[in-house]
């Protein structure tokens, strides 16, 4: 897992946390549950294992076949794959973002103060990592962030993709700018930000939806990519979809990562 801290200094650091394997749980007939077993030992490194987790929505514990992934980049594949492999079994936490995945995992939580031990060997690698904030605090000091906010000029409650249209609006470190394409073409007006600052956080309205994406393919027409990503991994898009949870059918909609 990569990790990016914000030091008092204002200095970025990265590191990588290589003990996060990632894990979700299979409820089913426990012959189906063993064949699954099987079937994924001969696919990738993964662990399986039964236990006992508790249902929040049955009030008692059930039997799962705990299904850990060695690469958290493979977690969403596979956890894709068990579903596809049999429709009869119900899956937890495999929809779960990998960042949250962490966090509970190592009992942080994102703006959180934190002492990190590196190993001996790398000073880039994790060997413990604690938290040093209370996660129900109310009143904390925040870290030194820095956020570049994007918004289409007007009504921000109105969906772009009902046909609103506008200039787009970005502020960071208090300067406002509005880019059109009559100056310069919008993605390269971002990227020039992007690069700038190197924001910490991108925070948009309508942005998984509409701004991204639109900002994502004039930059392809342009034959560049945005600099969304610090680590310059390719920008994940999830498609929106309805699907059914505890009896129930939920809609998500699409995002960027």
């Amino acid at each position: 897992m990569t990790l990016w801290l914000a030091r008092a200094d204002r200095k970025r650091i990265r590191l990588i946390d290589p003990s996060f394997h990632p894990s979700f749980y299979v409820q089913g007939a426990e012959p189906r549950l063993h064949q699954l077993s099987r079937v994924l030992a001969a696919r990738a490194r993964v662990r399986c294992a039964f236990t006992e987790r508790f249902s929040i929505w049955d009030a008692r514990p059930i039997r799962v076949l705990e299904v850990t992934v060695h690469h958290p980049a493979q977690f969403a594949a596979i956890a894709r794959f068990v579903r596809r492999y049999d429709t009869r079994l119900t899956l937890y936490n495999s929809d779960l973002m990998l960042a949250p995945l962490y966090c509970w995992q190592k009992n942080v939580f994102p703006l959180a103060r934190v002492d990190i031990e590196t190993a001996s060997q790398s000073a880039a690698i994790i060997h413990a990592i604690e938290c040093r904030d209370d996660e129900w605090a109310i009143d904390y000091e925040l870290p030194p962030i820095r956020t570049l906010q994007l918004r289409l000029e007007g009504l921000g409650q109105v969906d772009p993709q009902h046909g609103r249209r506008g200039a787009l609006e970005a502020e960071i470190d208090g300067e406002q700018q509005v880019l059109e394409d009559s100056d310069e073409p919008v993605a390269r007006g971002v990227e020039r930000l992007l690069r700038t600052h190197d924001p910490d956080l991108v925070v948009t309205e309508w942005g998984d939806s509409t701004l991204l994406p639109a900002l994502m393919q004039q930059a392809q027409r342009l034959g560049f990519e945005l600099s969304l990503n610090r680590d310059q991994a390719p920008v994940w898009r999830s498609r929106s979809r309805s699907y059914m949870s505890y009896g129930r059918i939920l809609y998500k909609g699409s995002s960027t990562t």
